[in-house]
Order: C-alpha cells, then structure tokens, then sequence
C-alpha cells in the first residue's frame, strides 16, 4: 500500500495534535425515546442548570420538554410538547418549515429561528411557532443557498443577534450581527482546517461559541472554538477537536453554568433522518486554564 494512502487514511482518523483540550467529555447519551416523528434534530436550547429544554428538527418541529438528570448526567428526556413551525404571509410554507437549522430563545419568550435554504430568520413571539415575521437580511445571505445557508444562530446579554453560514469565503468564516436593526459582517474567523459551523451559542463569558463539523466520506469531526469579539483582531481559543467518528452528526449548542458554577456545553446531533444515524447529546465541561506545572486530570 503506498505511503502516501497510508498517511492520508492516518490523518483522517487522528485527532488534534498539540494542545490537550479545554473542554472534556463528561456524557455521550443517545435518545432513543423521541416523540413520535421527531428526527434530525439541529438545534437545541437549554435552561438553567441544563434541565429545561427546547430543540428544534431541521423539518421544523420544536419539542420542550426537560433533561432528567442524577449524579452521572443525563439519564432521560421527558418532552411535554411538540410544535409545528408556520410560515409568515408571502413566504411558501415548505421554505418556512424546511432546513430549519439555529435556535434562540430570549428571556421574555420570543424564538428566532434560522434557516438554510432559502437563507433567512424567522423572530416567533412565543415557541408555539405560530405568527412569524421574518427579519430583515444582510445582502450576502441571497448568496447562501442549499447547505451553504445560515446553520448557527446565538443571542447575546443585549439581545443582539448573531448568525453564522455554512461556508467559508477564502478560508474565512463570516459572523453577522444585528441589534434589532441592521445586520453587519463583523468578523471573519481563520477556518483553521475544514471544519465549517454548525452550531453556536453566547456562553455566560460573553464569548461566542462555535461548534464546527468535517466530514471527510468516513465520518464526523467535530470542533468546539470560542471567540472574544470585542476586539478588532478577535480572540479564538480551541477547546476541543474530536477523532473521526468519535460522535454522529453534532450540530446544535448550547452552553450554561451547572450548579458547581462550572460551564459546560451540551452538543446534540442531527440523524439526518437515517436509520444508521443517532440522536446523541454530548456533554463537555470547560476546565479552568492550567497553572505552570499543573496537568490534566
């Protein structure tokens, strides 16, 4: 077998070589027990100390519910209620419910939800998922078609906005922001490998949090990096990269305080509806950064 087959298939396979990771996987925990028709899930939102929960299927329906957990984590999910996104006046049902991809909740209960294709979001005043409007555009999202459309959404403190598409424009990421008004570009992120996003969240830091995927015709990677955005060259730190296949398809995030003030990071995984595929929850904690000398447990 030549070298350079081997070489390749080794890189494929491996995991990140360097820095040990930030973040540690505490749970992988499949959801066997979904409500009736609920698959492809893609997005997810949790509430304090990661018991209430809302997450959201690519075709549109939105499940609450709340994550029973004990002293080893998650050990059920117990859902209380499924909707069924509408569309708003002049938007064709199919697109409004189609490829519904990043979920935010605010704290007076409005849901915005992002979509792919056409790439767009939609503001909902409540998460029964009924009258939608749909918010005002960047001009680069016309562009932003099919998987390429806007797969992660965050909100922050202030309640401003920010999206994310699945793409990358010269070995960049683009970030978009809007405060209630008019969307910006307002940072392009190094994408540091193939990795694209597909999940993202503001953690109580105030750092934005992406969760970026490869798949490489083997399997998934995924990548956890989270960015400071109040500077005008952005800090981004790596927390965690994954072997190949290590998870399914993880595509939502969400990141919150546990009760030992400790931040985690729940990531959910969307099954693209297959049978081979799995609904996992993947729970991570974020360790303290090392003292000189110290090492990882």
């Amino acid at each position: 077998m030549p070298i350079r087959f081997i070489t390749l298939i080794f890189l494929m396979f491996a995991g990140p070589l360097g820095a040990d990771p930030r973040a540690v996987v505490l749970q992988t925990w499949t959801w066997e027990n979904r409500p009736d028709g609920f698959s492809g899930v893609s997005g997810l939102e949790l509430g304090p100390a990661g018991k209430q929960a809302t997450f959201i299927s690519d075709n549109g329906l939105v499940v609450t519910g709340h994550i029973l957990r004990d002293a080893t984590g998650i050990i059920g999910i117990s859902a209380t209620d499924m909707q069924s996104l509408t569309a708003p006046k002049g938007l064709k049902s199919s697109n409004g419910k189609r490829d519904a991809e990043g979920l935010v909740l605010t704290p007076t209960g409005e849901m915005f939800v992002s979509f792919e294709g056409p790439a767009h979001i939609l503001r909902y005043e409540h998460q029964s998922g009924q009258d939608p409007r749909k918010l005002s555009s960047h001009d680069d999202f016309i562009s932003y078609t099919g998987n390429s459309g806007l797969e992660a959404l965050a909100i922050d403190a202030q309640g401003c906005l920010y999206t994310l598409p699945e793409y990358a424009l010269d070995n960049q990421l683009l970030v978009y922001r809007t405060c209630r008004g008019v969307w910006q570009l307002i940072a392009r992120l190094p994408q540091d490998g193939f990795f694209l996003p597909v999940g993202a969240d503001i953690g109580p830091d105030g750092w934005l949090y992406l969760l970026e995927r490869q798949f490489n015709g083997f399997g998934f990677r995924s990548r956890i990096r989270r960015v400071d955005l109040r500077f005008n060259a952005p800090l981004i730190e790596t927390l965690f990269t994954s072997r190949t296949g290590a998870f399914d398809n993880l595509e939502g995030l969400a990141v919150w305080h546990d009760r030992d003030g400790r931040t985690r990071l729940s990531a959910i995984s969307d099954d693209n509806y297959k049978w081979f595929q799995l609904t996992q929850i993947v729970e991570f904690v974020l360790l303290p950064p090392l003292v000189s000398g110290e090492t990882l447990p």
